[in-house]
């Protein structure tokens, strides 16, 4: 097929999309980086953007400066086919949460943290938490703990606590210092509102993501579900029978009822 025709349909594929999804036409002043998607994390502490690359055919997804994920395609037909044809919004701006990561408790350094095997990205990260990179070594499968690993890297932790380096850019790690795992699942959510985290963080004081975190207890000897959402200095009860009749009570918080915080002093 005549590639001025492909180049043709391609941009007209792209300018349709922006158009009924933005109002707005495309830019094709570079064709390598043809913005097509945009929007926030839902903290909204990060961009995301998704640009088409026509010269390379290429589609790019980045959150903050991180490129977190590029398609590659094998021809400009290729491209029209399987992609510009079906432009789908929030297909596009896809992109990973730190609910879809595997963590399990571990001891390091006297510590107790969070250990995956995956790389996390820092734009799932909670406020609050820090996270460091393991390094294998050729006969230790953990040698050191660093802020970042680009080569022979072994795990990413998440912990509570700041580490300190010192002068060097990485901590060596022996047999009493090295990871202990505990053989205990565990998210995110559950380790920073756990005694693990020796009460150094508390999600929902400090809106991790910037929502509501809930809990939910059921009464044994009922059918009646309460549910407590603490956040943005307010409390709120739901409360709900069996029957479905349901009720709210929502008030201003003084303190955190889960660890005592006087967020209302402190938020203003």
């Amino acid at each position: 097929m005549n590639i001025a025709y492909l180049f043709f349909e391609a941009k007209q594929l792209i300018d349709n999309f922006c158009v009924s999804t933005y109002s707005e036409h495309a830019d094709f002043s570079d064709l390598k980086k043809i913005g097509i998607a945009h929007t926030t994390t839902e903290d909204e502490r990060f961009p995301i953007q998704v640009y088409v690359n026509l010269i390379e055919k290429q589609v790019i997804t980045q959150v903050g400066n991180e490129i977190v994920a590029l398609k590659h395609y094998k021809s400009l037909e290729d491209m029209i086919d399987n992609c510009l044809s079906d432009l789908n919004f929030n297909e596009l701006t896809e992109h990973e949460t730190i609910d879809g990561f595997d963590f399990e408790l571990i001891e390091i350094l006297d510590k107790k943290a969070l250990f995956t095997n995956s790389r996390v990205p820092d734009y799932v990260l909670p406020d609050g938490l820090h996270k460091y990179e393991l390094r294998g070594g050729d006969t230790e499968d953990f040698y050191t703990v660093e802020k970042s690993v680009l080569v022979n890297h072994s795990g990413t932790i998440l912990m509570c606590e700041p580490l300190e380096f010192g002068k060097n850019d990485y901590i060596e790690l022996d047999e009493n210092t090295a990871p202990n795992f505990l053989d205990i699942d565990m998210s995110v959510t559950e380790f920073c509102t756990s005694s693990e985290s020796k009460g150094n963080f508390c999600p929902y004081c400090t809106m991790v993501n910037g929502s509501f975190y809930t809990d939910v207890f059921k009464s044994p000897d009922s059918d009646m579900e309460i549910t407590l959402s603490v956040g943005e200095n307010k409390v709120q009860i739901n409360v709900q029978l069996a029957d479905g009749r349901t009720g709210i009570l929502t008030t201003q918080a003084k303190y955190c009822p889960y660890c005592g915080r006087n967020i209302k002093n402190e938020e203003s």
